[in-house]
């Protein structure tokens, strides 16, 4: 006895079974034994190869013919419908392996993608200043990116210099919660004739959740100094 599978009709026919949606099933060969399994991995059927069949009763010679003709048959898309897509967008046949992740719609995809973030995200260069509490937003995520330039100076003595910046942000009206932060510093232990001035330029990034409140606090000893270069912030949904 043979289990017939074949597209038909815009749907997946199977013996035994009946209708399935179309695109979605995949097989996986195990020796001379064929499993049909949904993509979920829910086992449909684990025959032998000689035991499939097309939609005529044809049978197959191998187990890699039944996965040929059955992977053909799987990926065919229903009347009007993209075919199934691998991540880039490149048309794939649907498995490429038991273990390929496929987008069946790469449009819907980005459709569910802008209904869940929002289509209008745009970044906008924000003039935040230090040590001033702010609120990105009150209804949106915001993902902020502040380029910090912490600078010293070796003294003309001994002693040292430091220059912090901290990105403060929690749901207190003046946040204490550090996400992160930059900093430079310099140490002269015996006096020198030259004054040596270091700098590091580093940016300060997080996801701020909507209603959150930031503050970005510079700290600084001896000749430290700090001062934001650049500032972005993209507001999502």
């Amino acid at each position: 006895m043979t289990t017939r599978i074949w597209f038909e009709n815009d749907a997946l026919q199977m013996d035994g079974v009946g209708t399935l949606p179309a695109r979605s099933l995949k097989t996986v060969v195990d020796g001379n034994r064929v499993h049909v399994l949904t993509l979920s991995d829910v086992r449909l059927s684990q025959l032998l190869f000689g035991e499939y069949a097309t939609k005529t009763g044809a049978t197959f010679a191998s187990a890699a013919a039944v996965k040929t003709y059955l992977d053909a048959e799987f990926a065919k898309a229903v009347a009007g419908t993209p075919a199934w897509s691998d991540v880039t967008g490149k048309p794939t046949t649907f498995p490429p392996s038991a273990h390929s992740h496929v987008i069946a719609d790469v449009t819907g995809l980005q459709a569910a993608l802008d209904a869940k973030l929002g289509t209008a995200v745009t970044p906008i260069v924000s003039t935040r200043p230090l040590n001033t509490t702010f609120q990105p937003s009150a209804t949106k995520a915001t993902f902020v990116s502040y380029t910090v330039k912490t600078t010293v100076t070796n003294p003309l003595i001994a002693g040292n210099s430091t220059a912090v910046c901290q990105l403060l942000s929690d749901a207190a009206a003046t946040p204490t919660t550090e996400r992160c932060r930059v900093e430079a510093g310099s140490a002269v232990g015996l006096a020198v004739t030259i004054a040596l001035t270091t700098y590091n330029t580093a940016s300060l990034t997080y996801l701020v959740p909507a209603g959150h409140n930031v503050k970005l606090v510079s700290s600084t000893t001896g000749t430290g100094a700090v001062a934001i270069v650049s500032q972005t912030e993209v507001a999502l949904g």
